[in-house]
């Protein structure tokens, strides 16, 4: 659970309905909704995705898509371990537009839904 609230925290391994026959596993990802399935999902206010120079494409093209045509979602953060880099996309709410933020060292994000909360990009790329 996330401190402070229902919401679910998932690394790995859950896999998230996108409708009856495409589903992603996120690398992180974060749901309010009742959980039905301990290993899958259909909504999530929050997803994390790790990129690699093997899934960086199909994370910021494919799966970014159909992510942000997920009504539940308020936060996408594209994670760049190489360039240390966070590409942040949120929305308030789900009739509200979608707005970029850049994460750079030294800096911080700051989420707004479903709860309030800030992260220091350098404590994503400390190590241990």
């Amino acid at each position: 659970m996330a401190r402070g609230s229902k919401c679910r925290v998932t690394i790995e391994g859950v896999r998230l309905r996108m409708n009856g026959r495409r589903h992603y596993y996120p690398d992180v990802m974060v749901s309010c909704e009742e959980p039905g399935d301990a290993y899958a999902m259909s909504a999530s206010c929050l997803i994390a995705e790790v990129l690699s120079p093997t899934t960086s494409a199909v994370d910021r093209g494919e799966k970014r898509i159909a992510y942000m045509a997920m009504p539940s979602l308020r936060h996408l953060l594209l994670i760049d371990i190489e360039g240390q880099l966070i590409d942040h996309t949120w929305r308030a709410d789900a009739s509200d537009a979608w707005l970029f933020e850049l994460g750079t060292p030294g800096g911080a994000l700051h989420l707004q839904s479903p709860a309030i909360a800030e992260i220091p990009v350098d404590d994503v790329f400390a190590d241990g």
